[in-house]
């Protein structure tokens, strides 16, 4: 498995489409963008290498013992705003194991709609480096698991397919870019599992570094118990669901950590990613490594500010170039005054354009005061990381 994933990696690794994965590449806490809609498909497997009790104690599976689990998540996103996003999908999940029960070797396998969600994400700036979102979540299962008395009462062959029931997450993402090539993102939030588990809280942590048509992203993620389990003092005496050497469902006060790797690589409006997860520390769960293998596909990039921008640039009335910028970058200097019908409070768009047409919105600025023949404008929101300079374009309707 792990040499398939590198020798893929090379092969799309090969080539590069620069201004493509730009558009493609969005931090944590950002959300589509208005009327943007893209589908991901997302494919796991997951190798169970021993398990932690409720204290937290780790034990080795035994010899002839195993357990494996694959799932795929179809998922669909669309912008209803600028900033809001609605978003919703289906997980697919196969499980496979050997276990013993009595003197008796067993194998069970159990496959199916997993489940399936809708979300809402309203995300908004609070700088030009950073971003933060509001994320809603609600799952439900396809299914029902079956609750019995004591383990002799659960059919041999009966392996869980995961927790049955609901679950709701409420949680705050946050971006930030450090660099316009490095990004820090973090999300945390509540979440009511199904199953009648205790509350929770998931989190991850990340770093991204961008390059013309990869990415690469170091971080670690996991879930924090509030230790709300009716059975945290006595263990033994939850009820039994299925059998299996897993510890992943039906557990007391679940908690794990997970550093991470993944790579992200884009063409054309497609992104493919190839990610590593691996189990370290837990309670009331398995320990073990899961490889993931993401295909998204931008089937629309939306209306984004700078592409409204753009679209009423026949509009503009005044067109200056800026002369003079001050060292913070908050105030600039352009050729337009008065005499050009520049007022005081007036806004401007400040793009950098070059010889062969190309216009980038850079900056909103207003006029903060109006000479006869030159004016100076204080600049209120920045689209980039650039910075105004010296020769950009200042356009006002």
């Amino acid at each position: 498995m792990n040499k398939i994933l590198i020798l893929l990696a090379f092969l799309f690794l090969n080539n590069a489409f620069a201004s493509k994965y730009k558009q493609l590449y969005r931090p944590m806490a950002v959300s589509i963008g208005e009327k943007a809609f893209e589908y991901e498909v997302v494919g796991r497997i997951f190798q169970t290498t021993g398990n932690f009790d409720s204290e937290g104690t780790e034990f080795s599976l035994a010899e002839n013992d195993s357990y494996t689990q694959m799932e795929s998540d179809l998922i669909l996103r669309y912008g209803f705003g600028p900033n809001l996003e609605m978003n919703g999908g289906i997980r697919f999940r196969q499980v496979g194991a050997e276990y013993t029960v009595g003197s008796v070797s067993q194998s069970a396998t159990n496959s199916g709609l997993e489940s399936y969600f809708f979300g809402i994400k309203y995300s908004q700036k609070s700088s030009t480096r950073l971003t933060y979102s509001f994320d809603l979540q609600m799952r439900q299962s396809s299914y029902q698991n079956t609750i019995y008395d004591t383990a002799t009462e659960i059919p041999a062959d009966e392996i869980l397919l995961g927790d049955s029931g609901s679950s709701y997450y409420g949680g705050v993402s946050l971006s930030y870019m450090r660099a316009k090539d490095h990004y820090l993102n973090a999300s945390g939030g509540y979440q009511q599992p199904g199953n009648d588990l205790s509350a929770e809280v998931p989190y991850d942590v990340n770093t991204v570094w961008t390059w013309d048509s990869f990415a690469l992203l170091l971080g670690v993620e996991g879930v924090y118990s509030l230790g709300a389990d009716e059975f945290s003092d006595t263990p033994l005496s939850k009820k039994p669901q299925g059998r299996g050497p897993s510890a992943l469902y039906n557990s007391i006060n679940r908690q794990w950590m997970a550093p991470k790797a993944a790579i992200y690589y884009a063409f054309s409006s497609w992104r493919i990613g190839f990610q590593m997860a691996s189990r370290m520390s837990g309670i009331s769960t398995d320990k073990g490594t899961e490889f993931s293998v993401s295909l998204l596909k931008a089937s629309s990039q939306g209306t984004s500010v700078t592409k409204k921008k753009k679209e009423k640039f026949k509009e503009y009335q005044i067109e200056g170039i800026v002369l003079k910028v001050s060292p913070r970058g908050k105030f600039i200097r352009i050729d337009q005054g008065l005499s050009q019908d520049v007022e005081k409070g007036m806004q401007f768009d400040i793009y950098q354009t070059d010889f062969f047409g190309g216009n980038e919105l850079v900056a909103t600025a207003v006029a903060f005061e109006v000479g006869l023949q030159k004016s100076i404008l204080k600049v209120i929101k920045f689209y980039t990381s650039k910075r105004v300079r010296k020769g950009f374009v200042a356009r006002a309707q």
